[in-house]
C-alpha cells in the first residue's frame, strides 16, 4: 500500500465526528479524501494540510489530567 496507516478492522472513523475534523497525513495530494489502506476501504473524508498545533489551553487541561492521575493513587495509598 501507499497510504500512512491501514485499516483492516470494521466501523473505524478516522476524523473526528463533532468537528468534522481529519488527520494531517504529509502525502496527502490536497484534494479530495484520504484513502486508507487494508480490506475496510476506509478514508479520511477530511484530511489536514498542516500539522495540528495545541493550544495552550489543551495543553494546561493534558497537564491537569496527568497530574490527577499520578496524585489520585498517591493519596489513596496514604489511607
Amino acid at each position: 500500500g501507499t497510504s500512512q496507516a491501514r485499516d483492516d478492522g470494521i466501523n473505524n472513523i478516522w476524523y473526528n465526528t463533532l468537528t468534522n475534523t481529519g488527520n494531517y497525513w504529509s502525502d496527502w495530494s490536497g484534494s479530495g479524501p484520504y484513502s486508507i489502506d487494508g480490506s475496510a476501504g476506509a478514508e479520511d473524508p477530511y484530511p489536514l494540510s498542516s500539522v495540528p498545533e495545541f493550544t495552550i489551553s489543551v495543553a494546561f487541561l493534558l497537564t491537569i489530567l496527568v497530574s490527577s492521575l499520578v496524585i489520585i493513587p498517591l493519596i489513596k495509598k496514604r489511607k
